[in-house]
């Protein structure tokens, strides 16, 4: 399409020439904007804001604190705990350093890598126990029979009086 054909005038030789086709507000005019700034007065303070901060932050830092003291608390605990354990563990490595079963040389941690040393050991324990309650039960016969023994000595003493 052409200029020619949209304007309805045959050729035109420049711009200037061209009928004004403007846009413009409608008649009466446009409706008025409004552009005031209108901040609603309803809602806290600022007092208020900031006292609940203030308030909250506060308890935070209580609990944070109660936290901290059962914490502290919690830690001389595990220290005692610790120190008791070392000591019995200590215990237990001289036991062991003094246990004729054990290979001399011989770590814990070859105990844990080695299940058949401690198979062994256990079970001479077990026979060392077994004989340990053989005796026991020999001393309490040998017991028994030297009380019934002392006891006819008694009887006999009470009888020559």
């Amino acid at each position: 399409m052409t200029e020619a054909y949209i304007r309805k005038k045959p050729g035109m030789a420049s711009v200037k020439e061209m009928p004004v086709l403007q846009d413009g507000p409608p008649p009466g005019g446009f409706a008025p904007v409004r552009f005031a700034r209108r901040i609603p007065n309803t809602g806290p303070s600022a007092a208020a804001i900031f006292l609940t901060t203030f308030g909250v932050f506060s308890w935070g830092m209580y609990q944070v604190d109660k936290g901290n003291k059962i914490q502290r608390l919690g830690a001389v605990k595990d220290f005692n705990e610790l120190e008791a354990a070392k000591s019995e563990i200590q215990t237990w490595r001289s036991a062991f350093q003094n246990e004729p079963d054990i290979p001399a040389g011989t770590t814990p941690s070859q105990f844990i890598l080695a299940p058949k040393l401690v198979n062994n050991y256990l079970q001479s324990l077990k026979s060392r126990e077994e004989s340990l309650r053989e005796q026991v039960e020999k001393a309490k016969k040998k017991e028994a029979a030297f009380i019934v023994t002392f006891a006819k000595w008694e009887q006999e003493i009470t009888d020559q009086s």
